[in-house]
């Protein structure tokens, strides 16, 4: 029965049975680190360019290249699609949308595997946003997460069917500062929304930095053009029913003893059973002797066993004995 108790106390503690029955807890949501990024600039420059005319997209021959079979570099987009673009300036501009739409189309020569595998590892978020010329078209792997997922207006501002998809989220290294990352399609499976909170890696080519009002006003995010984004395989675990699950082993424990109630509880039946037998009144007759056989045993002669063995051996040792 202590056992039992014993038994009861540990089987009322969900932990108890987290082997058992997969109920874990959901995973805690990963808190950024902060970082010491005194040295980056977040502010968004309002003042106008220092030309008075409007930004173009300047060609440079970069189509010419291509059309004469040059290879493409995978790690680095040409610097002609990138004439005109400017870090720091709030929202779209138009060099920017050219920029765009021509490193997307540069991304179509490669497939997702030859991006995530040519993609820079070693370029973090502080380096761009402290030396975004140096690294201005460079492919950057990212391996973090999704935080928001919405549509980006471009091209025709009366038709939603160009659009673009914007997707920020956040790396270890870049601490509760988003990037941003432009793709041309939502991934499959997933649909807009905020604090999407999943896991994902995108090989992208570093753009600019753009930026973006907030609550706290303006900010500036480094903004990635990437060809798709990737979602790793989530293992669904299915969530027991925890009212269910202790029922279940209330139950089963209340079972364990019904059956050892019944036992002792037949046990004590077929002591009464016997004793009510003619047998079990025999039994009890013979239990306890009566006072004249315990007083007639006190009158027997006792001996000594080993005196007894003593003087049979001396009797076989003497002559003519048999």
């Amino acid at each position: 029965l202590m056992l039992v108790a014993i038994a009861v106390d540990v089987a009322r503690k969900p932990e108890s049975w987290n082997w058992f029955f997969l109920m874990t807890a959901p995973p805690e949501k990963p808190e950024l680190r902060e970082l010491d990024m005194r040295d980056i600039d977040f502010r968004v420059r309002t003042s106008e360019p220092s030309h008075a005319e409007p930004l173009v997209f300047v060609d440079d021959g970069a189509e010419e290249d291509r059309d004469v079979g040059a290879e493409p570099n995978i790690s680095q987009v040409p610097q002609s699609l990138l004439e005109g673009v400017e870090d720091q300036r709030l929202g779209r501009r138009r060099a920017d949308d050219l920029a765009v739409e021509e490193i997307l189309s540069y991304t179509e020569t490669f497939s997702d595997r030859e991006l995530l595998e040519a993609a820079s590892r070693e370029i973090g978020f502080r380096v761009v946003n402290v030396e975004p010329e140096t690294y201005r078209g460079k492919l950057v792997y990212l391996e973090g997460t999704l935080w928001r997922l919405e549509p980006y207006a471009f091209g025709d501002p009366d038709s939603e069917a160009d659009n673009l998809v914007q997707a920020w989220l956040f790396t270890a290294d870049s601490g509760n500062n988003p990037w941003v990352v432009l793709l041309p399609r939502k991934p499959d499976g997933m649909e807009f929304g905020n604090e999407l909170d999943r896991p994902v890696r995108v090989a992208g080519y570093f753009l600019k930095r753009f930026g973006y009002p907030t609550q706290d006003g303006l900010h500036v995010a480094p903004m990635l053009v990437a060809k798709s984004l990737q979602l790793p395989r989530q293992v669904v675990v299915a969530e027991e029913d925890t009212n269910e699950v202790t029922w279940t082993i209330i139950g089963i424990l209340l079972a364990v003893l019904a059956f050892f109630g019944l036992l002792a509880a037949w046990f004590a039946y077929s002591n009464w059973k016997f004793d009510k037998s003619k047998l079990g009144q025999i039994a009890e007759s013979r239990r306890d002797a009566p006072a004249e056989v315990v007083a007639s045993l006190n009158s027997l002669q006792s001996s000594d066993l080993n005196e007894t063995f003593r003087n049979l051996q001396s009797q076989e040792d003497q002559p003519g004995s048999t």
